[in-house]
């Protein structure tokens, strides 16, 4: 009788936004995403609203704070579309910053290799 093999931990890609200069950094850098892989977003800022797209290579498409990992069905060269609750510094003196992912806009495009 084989032994089922354990699942293996999802991919966890952390989002960092530097608000100076209006630009995403992700750890790893560009993540490589394939089918089969499970992930899960973070952020030290606040609270991560992410969209990926195609849409049709992951299920689902869409991943909040809290949800349980987003799978890959298909591989693709696709994009994360970054938003959610962030903090722009730290104590009494941080503002929170509101980003909506969406597909046309100045925030939060990162390309992901498979």
């Amino acid at each position: 009788m084989t032994k089922a093999q354990p699942a293996r931990e999802p991919k966890r890609v952390k989002l960092s936004y530097d608000f100076t200069h209006k630009t995403l950094i992700t750890s790893p850098r560009t993540p490589v995403l394939k089918k089969g892989d499970r992930v899960t977003f973070t952020s030290p800022q606040g609270e991560v609203h992410v969209l990926l797209r195609p849409a049709d290579a992951f299920s689902p498409a869409e991943f909040k704070k809290g949800d349980p990992p987003v799978k890959v069905v298909k591989n693709v060269e696709g994009t994360i579309w970054c938003g959610g609750k962030y903090r722009d510094g730290e104590g009494i003196t941080a503002t929170e910053i509101n980003i909506v992912p969406r597909e046309n806009g100045d925030w939060g495009a990162h390309t992901v290799d498979h």
